[in-house]
């Protein structure tokens, strides 16, 4: 659909070569100020002379431009799948207003062009629902545009071949804005009727119908015209699109030497391929994201939710590790004060021990220094143990000292492990809140899924009860004739003689011929008061005996299903012994008048 812009551009690098510029093309300089306005200008002079190909330069004609087929979007997921191909795009060559913008440094151009009108010619094939209908056909298109507005965005790089340096587009985008767009869509459904509304209906909501379109197939448009756009700049060297472009010596940011060049591009070719094999990360990627589909929606929610069941999982592990740890602490505690307690009763019986024999070794002492015999004895004082109270205070200290370093220890690990449980739990809070986004997404989505399919059911009775409406209007004044036989000559006078000799009625028939295998006969009456003359004297036909001879009305497929249904109801009821009659659309049983509910599929009394 967008074509046009690609194609201009091309036209216009195309006509800048210096080489051999046509006479009617504008050349424009990029230093000057004005650089945009006059490559606007090139363009839209250069398009409006594209109603022949130029096959120098690998560049179809636009009238029309032939473009073979356009593919869905990869990944897309829905029920209803459609191609588009052989399209034949006219009123691309008349332009209401061009605009360009070329940005040397990013390597970007933006082209934003309007048309009064385009012509789309093609051919389709769909195949799955639509209006909770199957659908499974092919046929022609017809879309007509007016004051269609599309932007087309080019990304470029420069690579470097025989010494010159190139462009190369990496990535095209594409969209478009039309004032109005008209659709119709041939042999969709066999009914003419219904395809005729379903052409009406797509034609009222045509702006929902576009940009669905557009999300599905404009990846493929873009990528198309950035190809084409690709096969033109791969002959012309930069240096020869525009004037004021400087040699791939002089430009800043380019090799200096043929040989640099030569290393330039196969760094780049180096680049190219890490990037298709996922190994440079640097390098920006020409492929557009995809929005997440259903499935995968439901297996990120399912990824989340198994994910916050193992952190919770993991912290009532730590928890119960944490418990664990401080009852072997405790119980290590318990048996230190048990050790310590027998040692302190250890150290009280040995200094017992110890004192008696100091008193002992005191008086052997005094006793021998009064007999003068210890010559080395300095002093009869000797230093005494510690008592019993200081060993014990000496004991406390120690206890103490310990338990404040076990506390000290065990406190700092709860308040690390309270810290790791703090952050766990802000994580799980966050991936609590992600799972409710996503659930409620998901919500949003089926509600609104619910609410279109309920007015797309809603539109669709709409369109059948004013489809049946239209049928019952065309067949008012039709009769269907059972027994009539051969007709010679003229049909329509053969049928007013019959209905005027067997049942006494003189009608003016407009139309008449036969219909299923040649049994009956269609007779369309002039007019509804003739009609109604006829259906109150069809009741002589029952005393032709021995002929079979019947007259009804022209009733569509609804009023037949009906009908039939009603004559299945008198059968049973009659087989009960009931008294039953049949009428339009109701049956009256033992006196009581009765009306089939299509919907509710039952009979409702009338009151």
């Amino acid at each position: 659909m967008k074509a046009l812009a690609c194609f201009g551009v091309l036209c216009l690098v195309n006509f800048c070569n210096p080489t051999t510029p046509p006479p009617t093309v504008t050349k424009c300089d990029k230093r000057k100020i004005d650089f945009n306005d006059c490559l606007s200008g090139a363009i839209k002079k250069t398009i409006t002379q594209l109603d022949k190909p130029l096959k120098e330069y690998n560049l179809p004609s636009f009238e029309p431009l032939f473009l073979p087929m356009f593919l869905p979007k990869t990944g897309t997921i829905n029920n209803f799948h459609a191609k588009f191909k052989n399209y034949r795009i006219f009123g691309h060559t008349k332009i209401t207003d061009l605009k360009a913008t070329m940005n040397f440094e990013n390597k970007t151009l933006t082209i934003t062009i309007t048309n009064p009108e385009v012509r789309y010619e093609l051919d389709y094939e769909a195949k799955g629902v639509m209006f909770l209908l199957p659908i499974d056909a092919s046929g022609p298109a017809l879309v007509i545009g007016q004051n269609v507005q599309y932007t087309l965005n080019f990304t470029f790089e420069e690579y470097t071949k025989d010494n010159q340096d190139y462009l190369l587009v990496i990535e095209s985008k594409l969209d478009s804005h039309p004032e109005s767009l008209k659709f119709h869509f041939g042999n969709l459904f066999k009914d003419e009727i219904l395809n005729d509304g379903f052409n009406r209906e797509i034609n009222q909501n045509w702006k929902t119908v576009f940009e669905q379109f557009k999300a599905i197939y404009f990846d493929s448009y873009a990528q198309g015209y950035g190809n084409v756009l690709n096969n033109f700049l791969g002959k012309v060297p930069l240096i020869d699109l525009f004037d004021g472009e400087d040699s791939g010596q002089e430009r800043e940011g380019m090799p200096k030497s043929p040989k640099a060049r030569k290393e330039s591009s196969k760094r780049e070719r180096e680049e190219g391929r890490m990037s298709e094999e996922g190994l440079n990360p640097f390098r920006k990627s020409s492929r557009t994201e995809r929005s997440p589909s259903r499935g995968e929606e439901r297996n990120q929610t399912k990824e989340i939710e198994e994910k916050i069941e193992t952190v919770l999982r993991e912290i009532k592990e730590d928890m119960a590790g944490i418990v664990e740890e401080s009852r072997a602490r405790r119980k290590e505690l318990a048996a230190a004060r048990e050790k310590e307690g027998e040692q302190e009763r250890e150290d009280i019986l040995k200094s017992s021990e110890v004192r008696k024999e100091s008193s002992k070794r005191e008086r052997e002492e005094g006793r021998t220094s009064k007999e003068g015999k210890n010559p080395l004895r300095n002093s009869s004082r000797t230093r005494r143990s510690p008592n019993r109270s200081q060993e014990e205070n000496q004991s406390k200290e120690m206890d103490k000292e310990m338990k404040t370093t076990m506390i000290r220890e065990m406190r700092e690990e709860i308040k690390t492990l309270r810290k790791e449980l703090a952050a766990v739990r802000e994580e799980n809070g966050e991936l609590r809140k992600e799972l409710a986004t996503v659930r409620e997404e998901m919500r949003g989505r089926e509600e609104k899924g619910q609410l279109e399919k309920a007015d797309w059911m809603k539109r669709m009775e709409m369109i059948e009860e004013k489809m049946e409406q239209r049928e019952k209007k065309e067949r008012k004044n039709n009769v269907i004739i059972t027994g009539i036989g051969a007709i010679s000559g003229n049909v329509e006078r053969g049928v007013e003689e019959w209905l005027e000799r067997e049942i006494g009625v003189k009608v003016n028939v407009k139309e008449a011929f036969k219909i299923n295998k040649d049994k009956m006969m269609l007779a369309k009456i002039e007019n509804w008061e003739q009609k109604k003359n006829i259906m109150l004297s069809k009741s002589k036909l029952k005393e032709k005996k021995g002929e079979r001879m019947y007259i009804d009305d022209d009733l569509t497929k609804e009023e037949r299903e009906t009908q039939k249904k009603l004559r299945e109801l008198a059968r049973e009821e009659r087989d009960r012994g009931k008294r039953v009659k049949i009428g339009y659309r109701k049956i009256q049983i033992n006196g009581d008048w009765f009306r089939w509910d299509k919907r509710q599929e039952k009979l409702k009394k009338i009151c």
